[in-house]
């Protein structure tokens, strides 16, 4: 019977040691599965150098609900030829979009025909989708 016994826990060790093995191995694949998923989150948090803009061209002494003239809208870089330039016309509602833009620093004009200049300096960065609203004023009526 002592044999049986002895038998018995031996065979309780070898199966105790078995598991306590495999439970170290599934401890150390999960750290290595949680040290990949932490590297891989980390790089795709990482700045991805897309910028996107858009926006909305007010006109002066034109209401909303009326139908809003066309006006160009252009993006150069700052100086000018230091990268690349961006150009588009708003839709019927006056809004615009540049969907993917460089970064850096840009001159942001806007012309319509009737309507003075519109030009502010802005610096884009990476990652930034940011919208910009801006009025264009009527032009003053000529004089004789």
């Amino acid at each position: 019977m002592a044999t049986g016994r002895g038998a018995a826990v031996a065979l309780f060790k070898i199966c105790k040691t078995a598991m306590i093995n495999r439970k170290i191995k599934a401890i150390a694949l999960n750290a290595s599965l949680v040290a990949i998923l932490l590297t891989g989150s980390s790089a795709s948090l990482a700045q991805s150098g897309a910028a996107s803009l858009h926006g909305w061209v007010a006109f002066e002494n034109v209401a909303y609900v009326d139908k809003q003239p066309r006006a160009k809208v252009e993006l150069q870089h700052d100086p000018p030829g230091s990268g690349p330039a961006y150009s588009t016309e708003t839709d019927e509602h006056g809004f615009f979009e540049f969907p993917h833009t460089s970064l850096g620093r840009f001159k942001l004009e806007s012309t319509a025909k009737g309507f003075q200049p519109y030009s502010a300096d802005l610096y884009i960065s990476s990652d930034f989708a940011g919208n910009w609203a801006m009025q264009l004023k009527a032009e003053a009526p000529k004089r004789p």
